[in-house]
């Protein structure tokens, strides 16, 4: 503490009514300045006084929760796993729960990932593996869009295509096989929250192909898009907080997303 905030250039400067460039406004009389001091002093003082009742009181209170646990009809790890439970919940704020509990907007970075076999016809499929990316920022309080949402839709993966029954005609494809494309992503209501759930509209495009006719013949399959609109989830701001990460991972229909929200 700078104790020349109350008490100027030195204890026997002259206030000048109280107006001195050295000493506030609020230090009128040399009897005010002295009890400011005290004041000051006795906070200081008390903080660790008041930081050992806290922490005695909160000693007692899981003394006679552990106690009414015990008393309760219940085996050794459900007691044991309710008594955990409990902790958790008294335990002081953490500073990931305060930069959560302070944030004013929260940046998203989602990750959507797919590697596993996809139908290219009803005589044949691939392995397909996909990739893209969505940027947004949301207010923190209503979970609305507050910036520009930027995409990144990686290249179609294919390899490994198979016939379908074994043994027949390998269907062949004449350009390139989109899987995933990504073309905007909205609210579920007009102007409401992007969480928990986000609508997701993407295309989906076929190339031209050669394909199995009564299994060893063939036939041209022109190139055709498909377009979807599903729903995607976005965890909520509290969803984090419960993890005690800036990260989650979420499995769907083949799908892994991997989401990274910041709070600012």
């Amino acid at each position: 503490m700078d104790f020349s905030q109350i008490y100027g250039a030195g204890p026997d400067e002259p206030l000048l009514d109280g107006r001195s460039a050295c000493t506030p406004v609020a230090w009128r009389t040399s009897r005010g300045r002295v009890a400011a001091l005290a004041t000051l002093l006795l906070a200081a003082l008390s903080q660790p006084a008041l930081a050992q009742s806290e922490e005695k009181a909160r000693e007692q209170a899981i003394q006679l929760m552990r106690q009414r646990i015990e008393a309760l009809p219940l085996s050794r790890e459900e007691k044991d796993a309710m008594l955990e439970r409990k902790l958790k919940a008294m335990a002081p704020p953490s500073a990931q729960d305060e930069r959560w509990s302070k944030a004013r907007e929260i940046r998203y970075r989602i990750v959507g990932e797919f590697d596993g076999r996809w139908p290219l016809d009803p005589t044949g499929d691939a392995q397909a593996r996909d990739r893209v990316q969505i940027e947004f920022v949301l207010d923190a309080t209503t979970g609305r869009i507050k910036d520009n949402v930027a995409v990144r839709n990686e290249a179609t993966d294919v390899r490994d295509l198979q016939p379908q029954p074994k043994g027949c005609r390998v269907p062949e494809l004449h350009g390139k096989f989109e899987l995933y494309t990504l073309e905007a992503i909205a609210p579920l209501s007009a102007d409401g929250p992007l969480w928990p759930s986000a609508v997701v509209k993407f295309s989906r495009q076929y190339p031209a192909m050669t394909a199995a006719a009564v299994c060893t013949g063939k036939r041209s399959v022109a190139a055709r898009t498909e377009q979807e609109t599903r729903q995607l989830r976005v965890p909520t701001p509290s969803e984090f907080r419960r993890s005690k990460s800036d990260q989650m991972t979420l499995k769907e229909l083949g799908w892994t997303w991997t989401y990274e929200a910041i709070p600012r």
